[in-house]
């Protein structure tokens, strides 16, 4: 690798062994993924021990897609107990939001390297930093310009991120030259418009589109690229929107969309169960063919690949079969996962069996929100907004929903929609 002088800067201060915590943060196309490869394979060649996580399981395939090394989800790396898994020493059953991984029985690893950091909430990051053995370090990568993470309280959301607060104490090393050249690179350099508060340029690989129906002319917009052989149908292509709700929220445009794509499927619709606090918005119906997500981590469905069990939040595959019995299978590029109507798991102190649907977590695809497309990238997306959604509008759901982009971005909006975003600096929670 030829590095710049900040790459240089932030791979030594990774492979020094004093500096107990390294932040390095960087916008689209400045070769973090790349940086996380190169001092992954110093280290190691160094003899030590290299762990390498994500917090979300896309995340994690991104990075060994882009770099050969095996990622895993920081839940897996710390170890969060099953439901109904009991301490083999004492008998008694584990709390599932407490990592096994902790002071009491820390990591082996002598470097932690995890990626995405941005998403990392207070809770998380205090149990990762419990989990370093004694004189282990941790190397935390991320965009500080992407959304914050989802907190469970308005204190925690008041505090500055984890990832920002590590950045300010601990000498955070900001990479600022773009290295992604061609494909993509109008992509990045709007990106970084955008977070300035102006508004993008249309470029060869950045389409604005400006209109008051914003649903129809997407429609058009998918249709045209259709044309011209990109798919979002298929998991390598993806609708964005800010928010679930709304009529540019993902229920609406997902029931919009599943007619679009698959106007003639054959066979009956097959209706997965919801919970009980799922609104009428929320069922959907699949057929096979249809693109759908995982809204849950469920660790207890699916087979074991190359290491990998169960089926994670986040994760977006394409239904090859519906089976009589009411199973779902799911291709998710790397493995193909059987989704159950139910699984029967043992949990609590009196050892009661209890029934668990995980289809009730599966959700229609074709349109994600930012948030649950942060951490990933695809070939190409469409990003819609409009001023029916002004609360959820601000430079850093514009910023990460486009830069999700490798080839093309193409925003569909209006004009007040457009202003809205470029003039709140922030989330608005």
């Amino acid at each position: 690798m030829e590095l710049d002088a900040k790459q240089i800067e932030a791979v030594n201060a990774c492979l020094d062994t004093n500096r107990r915590i390294v932040a390095v943060t960087g916008s689209a196309g400045t070769g973090k993924t790349s940086l996380i490869k190169y001092v992954h394979e110093r280290l190691t060649d160094a003899g030590f021990e290299v762990a390498v996580a994500c917090p979300t399981g896309k995340a994690a395939k991104r990075v060994f897609e882009a770099t050969g090394i095996r990622a895993v989800t920081i839940h897996r790396l710390l170890a969060f107990p099953r439901p109904g898994e009991r301490d083999p020493k004492t008998g008694k059953y584990l709390d599932t939001s407490v990592p096994k991984r902790c002071r009491e029985d820390p990591l082996a690893a002598d470097y932690v390297l995890i990626d995405e950091y941005a998403m990392v909430s207070h809770v998380l990051h205090r149990q990762v930093i419990d989990a370093l053995k004694a004189g282990a370090c941790v190397r935390v990568f991320g965009d500080l310009n992407q959304l914050p993470p989802i907190e469970p309280s308005d204190r925690l959301r008041a505090l500055p991120t984890p990832f920002n607060d590590l950045l300010t104490r601990f000498q955070g090393i900001k990479l600022e030259t773009i290295h992604r050249q061609g494909e993509g690179s109008g992509v990045v350099s709007n990106g970084a418009r955008i977070i300035s508060g102006w508004s993008p340029l249309r470029r060869d690989d950045f389409s604005m589109i400006m209109t008051n129906d914003a649903v129809d002319m997407l429609v058009q917009t998918v249709l045209q690229m259709g044309e011209r052989g990109i798919d979002f149908s298929t998991c390598d292509n993806q609708i964005i929107t800010p928010q679930n709700t709304r009529w540019i929220g993902t229920h609406a445009l997902n029931a919009k969309l599943q007619l679009l794509f698959h106007p003639h499927m054959n066979g009956e619709w097959y209706v997965p169960k919801r919970h009980p606090w799922a609104k009428p918005e929320e069922a959907i119906r699949v057929r096979v063919g249809d693109k759908v997500v995982c809204t849950q981590n469920n660790y207890d469905i699916g087979s074991n690949v190359d290491d990998v069990t169960g089926l994670f939040n986040g994760e977006v595959g394409i239904i090859t079969e519906i089976t009589e019995f009411g199973e779902i299978f799911i291709d998710l590029g790397d493995r193909i996962v059987n989704v159950p109507i139910e699984i029967i798991i043992e949990r609590g102190p009196d050892q009661r069996n209890i029934v668990v649907h995980p289809q009730k977590d599966l959700a229609l695809a074709y349109a994600l929100t930012t948030h649950k497309c942060q951490g990933s990238e695809y070939q190409h997306i469409i990003y819609i907004m409009n001023r029916s959604v002004r609360g959820m509008l601000n430079r850093k759901n514009f910023y990460t929903a486009v830069t999700r982009a490798r080839k093309t971005a193409t925003v569909v909006t209006d004009t007040y929609g457009l202003s809205a975003a470029l003039s709140t600096v922030a989330p608005r929670f």
